[in-house]
């Protein structure tokens, strides 16, 4: 089967050393289209292990929304919120809808970092909203 061959290919060209901060947003793309798990995985991993490095990349901003919400709807992304906000709005200045898109990938749609996560588990960031939105 052709799908199964290129799979495979793509499988033992890519390994987990071959990611870098440039490429990885790329390579999850083409991993989710061949569907090899693994790699996408890892793809997952390192951008939200390095996500505003990944974030200044000129793939970053190819990346699909799909693919972006997956990275932002668990909370795990370590740092800023405010600043993981900035990075989701520009990412949406390259996307057609990006506006729609952009307010789809905000809470309550998604955790976004740690710290947002804890702070909506501990019930403070009702008084963080205003803040952070009149900011962006």
């Amino acid at each position: 089967n052709l799908w199964q061959c290129r799979k495979d290919s793509l499988r033992r060209k890519i390994t987990k050393t071959d990611l870098q901060l440039e490429n990885v947003c790329d390579v999850w793309v083409y991993a989710e289209e061949l569907s090899a798990s693994v790699l996408s995985e890892q793809c997952q991993k390192m951008i939200v292990q390095n996500f505003c490095d990944v974030s200044n990349t000129e793939s970053f901003n190819r990346l699909p929304f799909h693919l972006l919400y997956k990275v932002l709807r668990s909370g795990e992304i370590q740092g800023s919120t405010k600043i993981v906000c900035e990075i989701i709005t520009r990412w949406g200045t390259h996307q057609e809808s990006g506006k729609k898109m952009v307010e789809a990938l905000l809470p309550p749609n998604t955790f976004l970092t740690r710290e947002w996560k804890l702070m909506v588990l501990q019930g403070g960031a009702r008084s963080y909203l205003p803040f952070l939105f009149n900011s962006l």
